[in-house]
């Protein structure tokens, strides 16, 4: 069921016997030939398809997100990393409010977090011109086990490092995507002076 589809009262009782919700998180991006809003239709079909036999309410999508790499495709619509963060965090912390888990959310995106930093981390192995993003990584995904434990004490609403941590990853993955892009398109580099020197000699 959709919450669209719902009014407050219709919530108020489904909140007596339930505290699940899912927020489908989306954007608006170019695709080539496909719609720019495909990310928000499939993960808001994705999250009503799931929540139908449990019963879960699904908030509307949010459909814009962070995607600088794409502004110049007309129709692209990109947020700063501040202002998703600020956005998605007011959601969560009035959803908990209301009664809804946003624990569960919550524990979603801290794992999600981690993941990436491992699969960055991955992605760049035996790369040395890439290493940066390694060190980088493993350093975000400490920080992030690092407030699961002293974070575990706190409110999400009085301590906000977590989002700042989030910022960072984002703003780690769009610099790697951006040197990622700078290497393939790079104009063969000449051989070094002292490599020349070496191969002079044989």
């Amino acid at each position: 069921m959709r919450i669209s589809e719902m009014n407050w009262m219709m919530v108020e009782e489904y909140l007596k016997s339930d505290d699940r919700a899912i927020l489908p998180l989306g954007s608006t991006e170019q695709h080539a030939y496909l719609s720019l809003s495909v990310d928000s239709i499939l993960a808001e079909r994705l999250a009503v398809e799931a929540a139908e036999p449990l019963g879960v309410p699904v908030f509307p999508v949010l459909a814009y997100g962070i995607t600088p790499y794409f502004r110049s495709f007309p129709g692209t619509i990109t947020l700063r990393v501040e202002t998703y963060l600020s956005i998605l965090r007011d959601i969560l912390d009035v959803m908990a409010e209301q009664g809804f888990v946003g624990l569960a959310i919550f524990l979603g995106l801290l794992f999600s977090c981690i993941f990436s930093a491992r699969r960055l981390r991955k992605q760049v192995a035996g790369n040395e011109s890439l290493r940066w993003v390694a060190s980088y990584s493993s350093i975000v995904e400490l920080s992030i086990i690092g407030y699961m434990v002293s974070g575990a004490f706190l409110g999400r609403a009085y301590f906000d490092l977590f989002w700042q941590i989030v910022a960072v990853l984002i703003t780690l993955k769009i610099l790697y995507k951006k040197e990622v892009r700078a290497i393939q398109t790079q104009v063969p580099v000449l051989t070094p002076a002292w490599k020349a020197d070496e191969v002079s000699t044989w």
